[in-house]
């Protein structure tokens, strides 16, 4: 159990790093590594979420697709519940809370993360919605 927790710890800081250095757009993906949380997991050693960042306008929104692969590469089904982080009042709006997929719509100018939850694994996609395009 103490290497099970040892190995959370350590991929929310990989994940905080993650955060920090991806680029502010909508493209890329966060790819998690689950070692040793594959039995907790349907055999999952690797999730990947895209985009890994967005940015917005305000009535924009942006889907999130979350892909799950075995340690042999394989695709296996996989669901994360999701949440919205902010301390912006109605920051964004889901169409969905649980599935593979979820839509984002930008609802008020401001930043902060959708949250994607699966068991222990915890993952924040940073998130900015600006005022206008121009």
């Amino acid at each position: 159990m103490a290497a099970f927790k040892k190995n959370v710890f350590i991929m929310l800081i990989l994940l905080t790093i993650f955060s920090e250095i991806a680029s502010a757009s909508s493209t890329g993906a966060l790819t998690i590594k689950t070692d040793g949380l594959s039995e907790l997991q349907n055999q999952v050693a690797i999730i990947k979420i895209s985009p890994k960042s967005m940015i917005l306008y305000r009535g924009g929104c942006m889907q999130f697709v979350v892909s799950a692969f075995d340690s042999k590469g394989k695709r296996v089904p996989f669901a994360m519940h999701w949440e919205i982080k902010s301390d912006i009042p109605d920051f964004g709006i889901l169409d969905k809370s649980d599935g593979d997929k979820v839509v984002f719509n930008a609802v008020n100018a401001g930043r902060g993360a959708l949250v994607a939850v699966s068991g222990e694994i915890r993952a924040e996609i940073p998130v900015e919605i600006r005022k206008s395009g121009r």
